[in-house]
């Protein structure tokens, strides 16, 4: 057995070592662990089969994942884990991690993939220009959001959502070319929304509700982002009509514009939408104003669309069954 061990090559247990080290002094910054996940971290064990540790077995065991979401973790993040070279990974969503992200991370090359929502972390990781996947939901951000993100050209999913940046959405954001999911709802945000980024043809997700946020929706929308399933844009101050280019999406499944100040007439071009699910455009200044009985003809428009199950328009509110409609007085 001794024999076997000195012919270990002397890199492969170096590397480990970096590893493992750089796991330690993550576990050093952990101030409150009630579920004991960190006593599981010692020596008698090899880090490879610590709690929320994976590692790759074609990298002489390096670690690629570190999970440790919803443990009740408090504490901060040690820049130690820009050591982790091999990392392409990294969860710690709904803990209590505080503090700044560490500018070492922008030192992980390999990295793909971060999530550290429901924390109370800040942010500074321009350098990681790799990045698919970047959710820093629910947390306390309460700056500008950063025009550097621009920079991450191979960003699917953008998660910003429940902070409280505020300023403009950076016009830089409409550089990303391979964007899939934008969400900065529930912010604080302010002035217009770039036009470039209404240009992101890859679009399937798309939020900006609950935000301060003004102008006019593009008139060809609907032709910009051929492929959206979801557009959400409630709770702000749009103005203008809602454009009828809506219904070139033939796979828009939901469509939530409620508390704006959008005017001018349904579209009712939107009935050809028969995937739509959701259709919601309460409390805004749609209609012509003076023939309120001739407007309720418009969901005569919308019977073809069967997976529809609310539909809200001016102020009302109309919830649909597999086989009838249900009207209600807002």
């Amino acid at each position: 057995m001794v024999l076997l061990f000195l012919f270990v090559p002397l890199a492969t247990r170096s590397v480990n070592d970096t590893d493992r080290l750089a796991l330690f002094a993550f576990k050093d910054k952990i101030t409150q662990d009630p579920l004991r996940v960190m006593s599981l971290w010692n020596n008698i064990v090899h880090f490879c089969n610590w709690t929320g540790v994976t590692c790759s077995p074609v990298h002489h065991q390096r670690v690629k994942m570190l999970k440790l979401d919803s443990l009740k973790l408090v504490g901060s993040i040690s820049p130690s884990i820009g050591n982790l070279t091999f990392l392409t990974g990294l969860s710690l969503t709904n803990n209590g991690f505080s503090g700044e992200i560490p500018e070492e991370l922008g030192c992980l090359l390999q990295l793909k993939t971060i999530v550290l929502s429901s924390n109370s972390l800040e942010d500074q990781l321009s350098s990681l220009t790799k990045l698919v996947y970047f959710d820093l939901s629910t947390n306390h951000f309460t700056r500008n959001i950063p025009p550097w993100i621009g920079n991450f050209s191979e960003l699917g999913s953008l998660i910003l959502m429940e902070n409280s940046f505020h300023g403009r959405i950076p016009i830089e954001l409409g550089q990303i070319s391979l964007f899939e999911d934008f969400n900065v709802a529930i912010n604080m945000l302010s002035g217009t929304v770039p036009s470039s980024l209404y240009n992101s043809s890859s679009f399937r997700f798309f939020s900006v509700a609950g935000n301060y946020l003004e102008g006019r929706l593009p008139p060809n929308i609907g032709v910009a982002l051929p492929i959206l399933q979801e557009f959400h844009g409630g709770l702000n101050n749009f103005t203008g009509p809602i454009p009828a280019s809506f219904s070139n999406i033939s796979g828009l499944q939901y469509l939530d514009l409620p508390n704006n100040s959008f005017t001018g007439l349904v579209p009712t071009k939107l009935g050809t939408l028969q995937g739509l699910i959701n259709l919601n455009f309460k409390n805004n200044h749609l209609g012509s104003g003076h023939d309120e009985a001739n407007e309720l003809n418009v969901l005569a428009y919308f019977t073809n669309c069967t997976n529809l199950r609310l539909l809200s328009l001016t102020n009302i509110l109309v919830v649909l069954y597999p086989s009838s409609f249900e009207i209600c007085e807002n």
